[in-house]
């Protein structure tokens, strides 16, 4: 007996174009995004606290990331020598500034982090969170695109490694990040 095999609409770079578009005419997902993106075309840099204070207040209320401390999330972001380290494409930055201590305990705010990176370079860091994880691993046991733990999803470098299988596996090299970001959010959020 063949194993159950979900199904899932093929990825092409029509149908990942198409789910972008959808979500671009959507406007309570991309009022919220245009929002996000007006304050860090705003704030470009992150060395002036206030500046880097009101990005992460934007886009964890915007995006509901749960960061409940956020001013220790902003002196997070300005101890990690961001700016430096997002020209470099540097990977391990989501990892470091995901580490926040908090008043309360120290805590790992992995969502955000990626999605803080990819507002400042969307063309480099590809933004996790639930919705995408459950789409990666649907298309996982469906495609068998790549070998990987579901755990492996937070680790950054894995993730990466992930997404960039996935696209290399479907030909969506032509999909920009947020592109595929779009489609595979999408695709767990119309049930």
């Amino acid at each position: 007996m063949e194993p159950h095999r979900v199904q899932l609409p093929t990825p092409t770079p029509n149908t990942v174009q198409k789910a972008a578009r959808k979500f671009e005419q959507d406007s309570t997902t991309n009022t919220p995004f245009k929002a996000v993106r007006l304050v860090f075309d705003q704030s470009p840099l992150n060395t002036d606290e206030a500046h880097v204070l009101a990005k992460v207040v934007v886009l964890n209320r915007l995006y509901s990331t749960n960061v409940y401390d956020v001013y220790a999330a902003a002196k997070q972001i300005l101890a990690c020598d961001t700016d430096r380290r997002l020209d470099a494409a540097d990977l391990t930055l989501v990892g470091d500034i995901a580490q926040v201590a908090t008043r309360v305990k120290p805590r790992r705010f992995y969502s955000f982090a990626t999605k803080y990176c990819a507002f400042h370079r969307p063309q480099i860091y590809q933004i996790y969170d639930s919705q995408v994880d459950e789409s990666l691993w649907k298309y996982k046991k469906a495609h068998a695109f790549a070998d990987f733990k579901r755990q492996d999803l937070w680790n950054y470098a894995e993730f990466m490694r992930m997404i960039d299988a996935f696209r290399a596996h479907f030909e969506l090299e032509s999909c920009s990040r947020l592109e595929l970001d779009r489609f595979l959010w999408n695709l767990s959020n119309s049930k």
